[in-house]
């Protein structure tokens, strides 16, 4: 590797880039595994996001069924919420969920009504089948949303968790640095015996 010539600058930075151009062994190894454990905590998110976002297109769905198949106008309905944690998530979730089950009963007995005045007999038979279609739908959609919002809570928890640490660090950082900076120490004085 070093030629007779070894007090030559150029033959020592030579043999410094072989040495120093690949990593030990145990770098590359413990890179390989780091990665690794990266990609299989990584793939089960995005496998997660995946499955929330086609169960919240066939929430939609579910929601949509009845006015679709009677051909009337479609509902609007709020935005979805991004929940932060997973506590919130379940209470997002929930609310959903406890809407669309009680939009649904009402849904049986409301609907012939508002079919009837705008339409007669046959509005209310519309109404009708619109409710009893409600009945069937709403609440798949209402715990799809359960699911979705929960699964979204989970996701996001790690991130919530992460940023409250740092915060409290940052705080606690803050505060011990004004601490430092006001406390006046007294002066030293010299130890004489009496």
């Amino acid at each position: 590797m070093i030629s007779e010539n070894y007090l030559s600058l150029d033959v020592l930075r030579d043999a410094f880039d072989k040495c120093t151009a690949l990593p030990p062994p145990k770098t590359q190894i413990a890179k390989k595994i780091t990665y690794a454990g990266i990609y299989m905590v990584k793939a089960p998110w995005k496998l997660t996001n995946l499955v929330v976002v086609s169960l919240e297109k066939i929430g939609d769905g579910a929601r949509a069924t009845p006015n679709f198949v009677l051909r009337q106008k479609q509902e609007k309905w709020n935005k979805r919420v991004e929940p932060s944690n997973l506590a919130t998530g379940v209470a997002f979730g929930t609310k959903l969920m406890v809407e669309h089950l009680v939009s649904a009963i009402t849904g049986v007995v409301l609907e012939p009504v508002r079919g009837a005045k705008k339409g007669g007999l046959k509005g209310g038979a519309l109404g009708f089948g619109k409710g009893i279609l409600g009945l069937v739908c709403k609440p798949v959609a209402g715990t799809i949303d359960f699911v979705t919002h929960t699964t979204r809570g989970l996701g996001n928890t790690p991130m919530t968790v992460y940023i409250g640490i740092n915060s409290l660090i940052r705080k606690r950082r803050i505060r011990r640095r004004n601490f430092k900076r006001n406390v006046k120490y007294p002066a030293i004085r010299p130890y004489i015996p009496t």
